[in-house]
C-alpha cells in the first residue's frame, strides 16, 4: 500500500510539473520594438519551442520577407496532417512606429481595398516562393519548385474598432522529380492594434472542407480576444 501511495504521489507531482511547463508555454511575452506584448495562447496551442525546439526556425522562413515574425504556436501533437500553425507578426516597415487608432483605421481601409486585388500582388508572391524553393534546396538538398497557384479571398469575417480579419484559400503547388502535388490551404489573417503596435495573426491550415475555414476564423477570434484582454 505504501509503495502504491508513493507511486501515486510521484505521478501527481509529475503531472503537476507538466501542467506548469505547459502553462508557461501558453502565457509568455514578446517584444515588438521596445513594447512588451503579453501572449495567452488559444486552447490547445502552445509556444512552439515547448513542442518542437526547431520549428520556429523552419517555419519562419515560410513567412513573407517584409514581415517580422514574433512567435509561432503549434498544437501539442506538433504539425500533423492538418498542418495547423499560428504566427504573430508585424510588417517590418512600421514595427518601429506608434500606431494610433486613426492610423490603424487607415491601414484597415488599405487592406480592404487590396484584399480583392490579390492578382496584383502576384509578382511579390512568386518571388517569395522562389526564395522558399531555394531555402529547401539549401537546407535539405532537395530540388523542389514551390509556387502559389490560385488565390481566392473569402468574405471579411470580422470588422470592428479592435479587429479586422479575412480568410484566403490558397493552392500550394510543389513540383519534385517531375511530379506535381497541389495542396489547398487556408490563410486566416486578423489584424489588431495592441499598445499602439500593429500585431497580426496568421493561421495556416490544410483545407479539406468548410469546417476548416470555420475553425480557423473562430480560432483567430479566440486568440485575438485573449491578446486584447491580456494587454488592456
Amino acid at each position: 500500500m505504501y509503495k502504491n501511495l508513493k507511486k501515486y504521489i510521484g505521478i501527481l507531482l509529475l503531472s503537476t510539473l507538466a501542467s506548469n511547463v505547459y502553462a508557461d508555454a501558453r502565457n509568455y511575452s514578446i517584444e515588438v520594438h521596445k513594447t512588451t506584448i503579453e501572449v495567452e495562447t488559444p486552447d490547445e496551442f502552445y509556444e512552439s519551442s515547448y513542442v518542437d525546439r526547431y520549428a520556429f526556425k523552419r517555419f519562419a522562413k515560410l513567412m513573407p520577407d517584409d514581415l517580422l515574425t514574433h512567435t509561432l504556436l503549434l498544437p501539442k501533437s506538433g504539425v500533423d496532417d492538418n498542418l495547423r500553425v499560428i504566427f504573430l507578426a508585424t510588417p517590418k516597415k512600421i514595427v518601429k512606429y506608434k500606431v494610433s487608432d486613426a492610423i490603424f483605421n487607415k491601414i484597415i481601409n488599405k487592406v480592404k481595398d487590396e484584399r480583392l486585388k490579390l492578382t496584383r500582388l502576384r509578382s511579390d508572391v512568386d518571388s517569395h516562393y522562389k526564395n522558399i524553393s531555394k531555402s529547401i534546396k539549401d537546407d535539405y538538398n532537395v530540388d523542389a519548385d514551390v509556387a502559389m497557384g490560385e488565390m481566392t479571398p473569402l468574405d471579411v469575417f470580422i470588422d470592428n474598432d479592435d479587429l479586422f480579419g479575412f480568410t484566403t484559400i490558397l493552392n500550394l503547388e510543389v513540383l519534385v522529380d517531375g511530379k506535381l502535388k497541389v495542396t489547398p490551404f487556408i490563410n486566416t489573417f486578423a489584424m489588431m492594434n495592441i499598445k499602439n503596435k500593429l500585431v497580426s495573426i496568421y493561421i495556416y491550415a490544410k483545407y479539406n472542407s468548410i469546417k476548416d475555414t470555420v475553425w480557423a476564423e473562430a480560432k483567430a477570434k479566440e486568440f485575438a480576444g485573449l491578446l486584447i484582454d491580456k494587454n488592456k
